[in-house]
């Protein structure tokens, strides 16, 4: 069965690409590593970019890059640094609700 991948789009036009699948079967496993580079390897052949994230940093700067771009708007220091503290408080706040309901189901309160 013929699959077709969008190469481009516009609102006029849509150029498009038809492939078969090859079906074969391997006859080795991969290593996690080795399946992750795979997965990569696809995405970036369909498009996507690949980011190099590696600590929590980047992931959080990646965070504010990406905001600011959809929302067509800069955060200044202090806006970024309230809504971090916004973020921990929510994230704090479903810590506790998932403790006490863990709590009411070894304890049975």
């Amino acid at each position: 069965m013929p699959y077709f991948n969008i190469v481009a789009e516009t609102s006029e036009n849509t150029v498009v690409t038809e492939y078969e699948p090859v079906k074969k079967r391997s006859d080795s496993y991969q290593s996690e590593a080795q399946l992750e580079q795979e997965f990569i390897r696809l995405l970036c052949e369909q498009g996507y970019e690949y980011l190099p994230i590696h600590t929590e940093k980047d992931l959080i700067e990646n965070l504010r890059m990406k905001l600011s771009e959809l929302n067509d708007y800069q955060f200044s220091d202090t806006e970024w640094e309230n809504f971090s503290k916004m973020r921990s408080q929510i994230q704090m706040s479903i810590s506790w609700k998932r403790l006490v309901r863990y709590k009411k189901i070894i304890f049975k309160f």
